[in-house]
């Protein structure tokens, strides 16, 4: 990855910030007094920098769906869970191949159930044929309106 598109913290003590003017450009406030220079001790290289963006980004992505000790057991949940949790209002999921609501229908007239993530729904068909369904990305399966919604 190229380092030049890394914010350089050292570089940012000598950044000119503009002031704020009126309209007949007399100085009302200057940023430059108001904004104290980082720290030598806390700034950071790009190439630092650029580290540090790629360490965490590696552990989001190892991390996302969760973490197993080396007896099973899970030690986190994931980050999935933190940046998209799970739609709690809903009491009762389906799947296709668990809890079918299809044949026959758990409620009659109903064709849509949600499913066990909050982007997924079942839909059934009028002759008992479950269909696992996903909703678009940026909306998520709303089962008071039996349908997908922004999230």
């Amino acid at each position: 990855e190229s380092y030049n598109l890394v914010p350089n913290v050292l570089n940012q003590r000598n950044l000119k910030l503009p002031d704020i003017k009126d309209e007949n450009g007399t100085v009302l406030l200057s940023l430059e007094d108001s904004i104290p220079p980082v720290p030598l001790e806390f700034a950071l290289d790009r190439k630092e920098t650029a580290m540090t963006n790629i360490l965490c980004r590696w552990v989001v992505d190892y991390a996302w769906e969760g973490l197993q000790g080396l007896d099973g057991e899970t030690t986190f949940a994931g980050f999935k869970d933190i940046f998209e949790p799970t739609d709690t209002t809903t009491t009762e999921c389906f799947s296709c191949e668990d809890n079918n609501p299809c044949s026959p229908l758990a409620v009659p007239g109903k064709y849509y159930y949600a499913g066990c993530k909050n982007k997924n729904y079942v839909q059934c068909s009028s002759h008992g044929q479950c269909f696992g369904k996903r909703c678009s990305s940026g909306t998520k399966w709303d089962d008071k309106v039996l349908s997908c919604a922004s999230k």
